[in-house]
């Protein structure tokens, strides 16, 4: 089943454009550096201004993928409206501005709430950025160029783990938030003389009670998922905070049956290729997002390793992916989709079932590696071959739109996917009990993505 909307991407016309492209890549880097260094802070914020409170310490990652899940919706629509590099620039401004707050924050809450505003940032930037590439690439080109994007994320989760864990054993967790402002700086700095290659959507209105909705439903599913072993999984509280939950997301659904102006794009879901991606992407959100955690807790609590060796180590993942993420987004671009993210897929699923085999408190370093080998590749064919493989066959007026349904979806993912983690982690009679349980959820993560993957329809069916 193929959509009958056109795409219409046109190939970059002036340097203008490159530098817009140059400045979304850039982006990429940043969003790299905030999805994956920050996991190596969460032990030094937890026992710092949490008290000790792992799940209190948790909403510090969890509170990026809730809010911009949120805001991204309306984001995409406004880069469509007003332009996507003004949008790119407006959320650079604002990530500047945040990440300083973070950096100062005097007590927990304070923190989680200047990351909620990271988030903003985040996802006025997020869509925005992938219109920009995708505007100003060739059609048949599209995973190919965002495998860049991806490359430039995942040089960002090579150098910021490395970074940040050496800085922690000589300064603060908050030289990670101080380190982000330089970076936002460089956004700003890239942005002067760049030209927006996309075109401008209709003036549609934004519906912010919908985003507010949206806030609230995510977090009332969420929050039982990172109580449940305190408040008991099928304890009154949990269920009803899930019920309602559900029941204010349904509202959400239900109000964006009118084309253009609600949160949600439903029009879109006629395409097989935006189902089965943003589907694909909400497995692959919890996966990408939760193995930093499980995999650090497990070397660090578990194995007793340090912090910067366990940097070290987990930075096979971005290295891996940072060297094949162009090469695997062209052989999308020429095989398709399910004949290269398919089986990578089930590789990564593979290892992840043969480490729960063979783990226990002994150290067993050869037995990680070649699992965190597969979480790179499947990472660097995931990540910008879905929003590739979703956005291709979407006008260019609602590109932006579409990109921030496809990340929203991937942030609920992540949302989960950590809370799962921290609530999996914590549980058990042992540290070494949680932890196979947590990877045991990444095993499940694993193979739904796969399965999600192997439905794609090649270009054609």
């Amino acid at each position: 089943m193929a959509s009958s909307v056109p795409t219409t991407l046109g190939a970059p016309s002036s340097s203008g454009s490159s530098t817009a492209i140059r400045a979304a890549v850039l982006a990429g880097f940043v969003g790299g550096w905030d999805a994956t260094a920050l996991y190596f802070i969460f032990p030094a914020i937890r026992d710092d201004i949490a008290g000790g409170d792992a799940a209190a310490a948790s909403w510090v990652l969890s509170i990026t993928s809730i809010v911009a899940a949120a805001v991204m919706l309306q984001a995409g629509r406004v880069g469509d409206r007003v332009g996507h590099l003004r949008t790119f620039t407006i959320g650079a401004v604002g990530y500047f501005v945040a990440a300083a707050a973070s950096a100062v924050a005097p007590t927990l809450w304070f923190l989680i709430v200047a990351r909620g505003a990271q988030a903003v940032a985040l996802a006025l930037q997020g869509p925005a950025s992938m219109a920009l590439i995708m505007g100003g690439t060739t059609r048949g080109s599209e995973a190919r160029a965002m495998g860049r994007w991806g490359a430039a994320t995942a040089v960002a989760g090579v150098l910021g783990p490395i970074c940040v864990a050496a800085l922690l054993t000589s300064v603060s967790w908050r030289v990670t938030f101080a380190l982000q402002i330089p970076m936002a700086a460089a956004l700003l700095v890239l942005v002067r003389g760049a030209h927006d290659p996309g075109q401008r959507g209709p003036a549609t209105p934004l519906r912010l009670v919908d985003s507010a909705l949206t806030v609230a439903g995510l977090v009332a599913v969420i929050l039982p998922i990172v109580e449940g072993d305190e408040w008991g999984w099928v304890s009154p509280r949990t269920l009803g905070f899930l019920a309602v939950g559900v029941a204010m997301l349904a509202v959400v659904v239900v109000r964006s049956r009118e084309r253009g102006v609600g949160v949600i794009p439903l029009h879109l879901m006629r395409s097989v290729d935006f189902v089965t991606a943003t589907v694909a992407a909400t497995a692959g959100g919890a996966l990408f997002f939760a193995h930093w955690l499980v995999y650090l807790l497990f070397l660090t609590e578990v194995w007793g390793v340090g912090l910067i060796p366990s940097a070290l180590l987990l930075t096979t993942m971005p290295a891996t992916m940072s060297v094949s993420s162009v090469w695997l987004g062209g052989a999308i671009d020429r095989h398709g989709a399910r004949r290269v993210l398919v089986p990578v897929g089930a590789l990564y699923t593979v290892t992840i079932i043969a480490f729960v085999l063979v783990a226990d408190t002994d150290r067993r370093i050869w037995a990680m590696v070649p699992m965190l080998v597969a979480a790179g590749l499947a990472m660097s064919a995931i990540w910008p071959s879905l929003n590739a493989i979703a956005l291709r066959r979407v006008p260019s007026a609602e590109i932006a739109t579409a990109a921030a349904f496809v990340r929203t979806i991937s942030r609920i993912g992540s949302a989960v996917g950590v809370a799962a983690a921290v609530a999996l982690s914590s549980s058990g009679s042992s540290t070494l009990t949680g932890s196979l349980r947590g990877l045991w959820f990444l095993g499940v993560a694993a193979a739904i993505t796969t399965a999600a993957v192997a439905m794609i329809p090649e270009r054609g069916e």
